[in-house]
């Protein structure tokens, strides 16, 4: 950026009155330990931060409207990150492979889609508030990100995509609102000490091999009628599938596991 540099410290300030931080502008600028960014910005541009591995720490000011794609892609040494509520786009792979993330401010309801690889290899992350508002957690979204112990899906969403929670080792159990209609192949593969799920009434279609490489999942639990299922697999086979008793279309199996009535 023009008239911005860094200090001795390696600390930038930019100038109040600037509305747009460009793609790229600060791209792989290993020296760069802070930045304040003023009030004016309502942008931050693609990859604009991408690789500045010595950056710790970021502050995004109410006013900013989006995070561009990549935006601080690789920030290796980032540990904590405040988003603003006036936030309402956060772009592909925003926080990709940020693996010394530990916090973050709830993820704001005026963010609709969380998209794909948002947070992808974010190893350092054990929890991500998500504001209701969110509709659509798109593919890779949270895919490896090991740490992660919990998450609240909020009620607002209807579609869950490919692999978007692919690789969570850390996720014990998982509950799916009563809004998800989608939930895409291989949602939650590898997550290798999943123990339960719960599959509310309102999911229709279920992708191919949700479960795959999930070791310890011994219980699936419907709480509807059976939903289409589009590999006729779940990808594991150590599990018992609970129906309620009055819902349709269950029989001995579904998708190669045991079925089991239950009046609760």
């Amino acid at each position: 950026m023009k008239n911005v540099s860094l200090d001795g410290n390696g600390s930038v300030q930019i100038p109040e009155g600037v509305t747009k931080i460009e793609a790229g502008a600060f791209e792989g600028c290993t020296e760069l330990k802070s930045i304040t960014i003023p009030k004016s910005v309502t942008k931050i541009g693609s990859s604009a931060f991408a690789k500045c591995t010595g950056l710790t720490s970021v502050t995004i000011p109410e006013g900013v409207t989006e995070i561009g794609g990549g935006a601080f892609w690789e920030c290796v040494g980032l540990t904590s990150i405040t988003i603003p509520k006036s936030v309402t786009e956060i772009g592909v792979a925003a926080f990709f492979g940020c693996t010394g993330l530990t916090s973050i401010t709830t993820i704001p309801g005026g963010v609709t889609i969380i998209e794909g690889s948002t947070f992808c290899g974010c190893t350092g992350l054990t929890s991500i508030p998500i504001s209701e508002g969110v509709i659509v957690i798109e593919d890779e979204a949270f895919l490896n990100c090991i740490g992660l112990t919990n998450i609240t899906i909020p009620k607002s969403v209807i579609m869950i995509g490919k692999r978007a929670f692919a690789a969570c080792e850390g996720l014990t159990h998982i509950t799916i609102p009563e809004s998800v209609a989608l939930i895409r192949e291989q949602a939650f593969s590898g997550c290798s000490r999943l123990i339960n799920v719960t599959i509310p009434k309102s999911v229709i279609v279920i992708g191919k091999n949700p479960f795959p490489g999930c070791k310890s999942l011994k219980e699936i639990y419907f709480e509807g009628d059976a939903p289409r299922l589009d590999s006729g697999a779940f990808g594991v086979n150590s599990a018992t599938v609970y129906y309620r008793k009055g819902t349709k279309g269950w029989g001995k199996t579904f998708g190669g596991l045991p079925t089991r009535e239950i009046d609760e």
